[in-house]
């Protein structure tokens, strides 16, 4: 696995997948302690 391809694939995925679950945590924490926000 050449560092080119796993720039072009690999990372764009991982950090998509980190956005996703970042985003979660945050609706989640939302809903739970609205006031907070």
């Amino acid at each position: 696995m050449s560092g080119d391809k796993f720039n072009k694939k690999i990372l764009p995925d991982l950090k998509a997948k980190f956005m996703y679950q970042t985003w979660r945590i945050f609706v989640v924490s939302k809903k739970i302690n609205p006031e907070k926000f």
